[in-house]
């Protein structure tokens, strides 16, 4: 994904969410799309850059033909194939029916076994292979502590499972207005480390990224279904020296690290520009925010986290 450098221009916000019930979006219908015809015939193409095409194109089609035809394609010899097939895949696990369940599953199997080797393809399999289970023990989803709600990578974006009422919410849905990325989106990366619970299933602090130079965190909170994003401006705010300017061209970049209490702790690496010298400073902090009242602070050495391995 390569998202325009752009400014961040939200402050800090809370906004409600859009709810999805089993998986498909507000107004969609899941029945076969004449469209997709060519597309689908495309995946048995002998050229593997067409396969790989037809894939991307289906990706966020919920035609229910899609499973079956992608079924196939777990075994192919692409890697970038296997990947995109497990993706897809898992993002319809609500429309695989229990029959099937158990050969989707067997198909997955084998990619499960080459982590090493292949580790985004591993994990998009792990990441089917939990959905269709309905097990969500993997790396490739973040259990709340009281087992209420999951949150996995869907469509570039957090997806909250909430497991009591059966219904999936996509944090920041905005259709194509898009405000950011889960961070483990961009490299098929796990989510465990990306999406962080409070103790007390209260609030999950995720790992996003804005642009190609710029992260930051959304907050989902569990009181009010609300989600609030920190905007790199107020987060460097309390870090700027007197009359500093903060400067996105050496990049922005904030890195999860713990709840200590209502707190989130974060590292935060950005640079500053002296109105007078015209000089950059490259500056590194740990900052926390407090979901209670709002407040970015600067955290004091003793009260940091381990530095990371």
């Amino acid at each position: 994904m390569n998202p325009p450098l752009r400014r961040p221009l939200l402050r800090l916000a809370s906004i409600p969410f859009m709810l999805f019930t089993a998986g498909i979006l507000p107004g969609q219908d899941p029945v076969a799309d004449p469209a997709n015809d060519d597309a689908l015939a495309s995946l048995k193409a002998a050229d593997m850059d067409v396969r790989i095409e037809a894939l991307r194109e289906l990706q966020t089609s919920l035609d229910p033909r899609l499973p079956e035809a992608f079924l196939p394609l777990l075994s192919d010899e692409g890697d970038s194939i296997r990947r995109l097939a497990s993706r897809g895949v898992g993002s319809r696990w609500h429309q695989i029916p229990a029959p099937r369940t158990a050969a989707f599953l067997a198909a997955l199997r084998p990619l499960l076994a080459d982590k090493e080797n292949h580790p985004d393809v591993a994990n998009m399999a792990d990441r089917a292979t939990g959905l269709l289970s309905r097990r969500y023990e993997g790396p490739m989803f973040s259990a709340s502590p009281d087992g209420k709600w999951i949150v996995y990578e869907r469509f570039g974006l957090p997806c909250l499972l909430d497991l009591g009422r059966n219904n999936e919410e996509l944090i920041g849905w905005g259709g194509t207005d898009r405000e950011g990325w889960f961070a483990p989106a961009w490299s098929n990366g796990e989510v465990s480390t990306a999406a962080i619970w409070e103790s007390q299933s209260r609030v999950v602090a995720l790992d996003m990224i804005l642009s190609r130079k710029v992260s930051s965190l959304w907050f989902w909170i569990a009181d009010g279904s609300r989600l609030v994003r920190l905007d790199p401006v107020d987060v460097a705010a309390p870090f700027l020296p007197p009359k500093a300017r903060l400067e996105f061209a050496g990049g922005f970049f904030t890195t999860p690290r713990r709840w200590l209490g209502d707190e989130f702790q974060f590292e935060l690496f950005f640079s500053t520009v002296d109105p007078v010298t015209e000089e950059y400073t490259d500056r590194e902090a740990v900052a926390g925010w407090n979901y209670r009242t709002g407040v970015i602070r600067p955290v004091p050495e003793g009260e940091r986290p381990a530095p990371a391995p």
